[in-house]
Parts: C-alpha cells; structure tokens; sequence
C-alpha cells in the first residue's frame, strides 16, 4: 500500500483511504502504510486496502466479520496473502466470501460459525478465480450446506463467459476441515463442496484432516441436482487427505469429469444411509473419466456405493478395502491421525 506522507492521512483520515474501491484512484494512493503501531481495526479493512504485492498480517485476536469482498485481484508476480501473523491464533468468527480472487493466499486462520453473520450456504465461499490457494486453515461448525464451498462467479453467459467464471489453478491443502452441524430438511450437509462448474480445471485438495459430516460427504464434487448438472468439477486431483466420520467420504456426481482421488484414508463413518459409502457415486454421468485408486476404504458397509444401489461402470481400482482403520487424538482440536503408523506413512494427511 502505497503513502504519500503523514500530511494526507491528516487530512483524509484512514477512513477515506479505505472508501469504496470505486474512490481509489482518489483516496487509496494518499493513504498511509498500516505498522504495527498503528494498525488497521478489521479484517476487511486490510482487505479492501490490499492492493497486488500486499502482505495482509492479522494479529492474535477474534474477528466477528463477514470478510473477503471487494477484493483486487493479485497477479502471478504480485500475489496478495491474507495470514495469522506467526506463532498468533487468529480466528474470523463470520464468514469468508471471495470473488475471483486471482493469486491470493489465504493462511493460517481459524473460522467459525457465527449465526448473526453467516447469511449464505457456508463459512469459506470462494468463486471462481485464478491461482488461488487456502491452506493451513481451520473451518468448522457451518450450518449451512458445507463448511468450505468453491463454485463459479456466474452460471449464466457464453462459453468464454463461464470458462472466466470458474476456478482455475486452485489448491486447499493442509487444512483441518471439520463439523458441519447443518440440520436443514434436505440433509445433505458436506465439509468441501466442489461445485466448481465444467468449466473449471486445475483443481487440487490434499493434506486435509476433514471430518465430520453425519448428513453428507465430507468432500462432493458434484452439482447440487440433475438440472444443475452443469455446476459438476472438472480436473480435481483429491489426495493424501483423512476423511473420517462422514455419512460417506468422497461423493462424486453427475457430469463430474476428471476427479481423480489417491492415497487417501476414508474410515470410521458416522450417519451413514442405505446409499451412502466410503466412495458415493450420484448419478454419474461419465464414471470412466473419473478415479479413485490407491487409497484405504474402511469400515463402511459399501465400501463404493454406485448410484443408488444401480450398478454402472466401476470406476474404482486398487483400493484397500480390508485394512481397518482407527484414529487417535481428536477431531473437534485436529489433532485426529490413523492410529496405525503403517497406513498412516503411506496414506491421508501425514504420509510421507
């Protein structure tokens, strides 16, 4: 952030300098650089000001905000990082809600529900975007549809328009993702939600502790109905991530192409229903150009549970079915790890 000198904060006030981005070219040149003496108050305040280059250092503390809108776009020489200053617990009791936030990083925060400020289907929400990443967070405790949603800007327009409006190039790795405490009617409440769009590509998830979904799955890469079919992921690689006590571990669906899952750990279900499994097919309309291998089923009656129990093609091969697997520590402070040192070096969040 760029300054001028201490004369033009006096006279502005760091208010002016953070007026709507629409007032930038008049105010956001002039105003002063925040120092730790003299910081900005919220969150979103050091948002709206970050401009490409900027490094965003949240100090110790609990933010109740509704954070992340009116972002810049950061570039691939100039990203923009939103982080916990080191060795500080920061936690954003509200909500996260990014748009096309191309090259930023998003790392380690703490965020929480909070039922006065989260008014949408999640607590992290990003749409659309390029180059973005998410790690070493913390998310849990929505009750909405998921605790991290990804999804496009727009699922209207021409195709150039839609392919501008998916995710691209993103990754969301290293976080603990945990406890979606949803009790809507539909009872289909997740902890990621890739509703990315066909359009989309470039996706990555891994090294993830995400647990506890009783009503959904713990990842769903699918559209939310046949009649939204379009709102499916293409070109997921999921991997090296724990998925434990979830209705089913990984749900893939609909016109979900390219979603390749290896060398995870999906055990220990909790709320399971007649159709739901380690690995949940919904609908699938191409279940050849998707993969799950390599990776450790445990302890679900359907180890793959294929569209409501009609059997297509199996898109499954190599996965361990047999292995049980049980967890030490705990999800609520995640600290959870497969209990076995052997499975846990070469699958989930820890493997080597």
């Amino acid at each position: 952030m760029s300054t001028n000198g201490s004369d033009t904060y006096k006279q502005y006030g760091r208010a002016a300098c953070l007026r709507d981005p629409a007032d930038a070219g008049q105010y956001q040149d002039r105003c002063p650089e925040p120092t730790a003496s003299s910081p900005l108050r919220t969150v979103q305040a050091g948002i709206r000001a970050a401009r490409p280059g900027d490094v965003i250092v949240v100090r110790e503390g609990v933010y109740a905000e509704a954070i992340g809108w009116g972002i810049q776009r950061g570039t691939v020489e100039r990203p923009i990082v939103l982080q916990a200053s080191p060795g500080e617990r920061v936690e954003v009791n509200g909500t996260l809600i990014m748009a096309s936030a191309d090259h930023w990083t998003i790392n380690g925060i703490r965020f929480t529900y909070n039922s006065g400020i989260q008014t949408g289907q999640s607590v992290v929400l990003m749409s659309g975007g390029d180059g973005w990443s998410f790690t070493n967070n913390e998310v849990q405790g929505t009750r909405g549809v998921a605790n991290v949603l990804v999804n496009a800007t727009t699922t209207s327009g021409s195709t150039a328009q839609l392919t501008a409006a998916a995710p691209r190039n993103y990754l969301i790795g290293g976080n603990c993702i945990h406890d979606n405490r949803a009790v809507d009617a539909a009872g289909t409440d997740h902890n990621i939600y890739l509703m990315s769009s066909i359009w989309s590509t470039g996706g990555l998830i891994e090294r993830n502790l995400i647990a506890g979904a009783p009503r959904g799955a713990n990842i769903k890469a699918a559209g939310s109905t046949p009649a939204t079919a379009s709102g499916s992921p293409r070109n997921v690689t999921i991997r090296y991530n724990t998925l434990l006590s979830a209705a089913s571990g990984l749900t893939i669906g609909l016109a979900a192409e390219g979603v390749e899952a290896q060398r995870n750990i999906i055990a220990v279900p909790n709320g399971s229903g007649r159709y739901d499994g380690a690995v949940k097919t919904y609908q699938l309309d191409q279940p050849g150009k998707n993969a799950v291998k390599d990776s450790v089923l445990s302890g679900y009656a359907r180890p793959i549970s294929e569209d409501f129990g009609v059997t297509r093609h199996i898109f499954t091969a190599r996965n361990d079915t047999a292995s049980p697997v049980t967890y030490t520590g705990s999800i609520a402070n995640c600290s959870a790890v497969a209990a076995s040192a052997t499975l846990r070096s070469s699958y989930g969040h820890l493997a080597r």
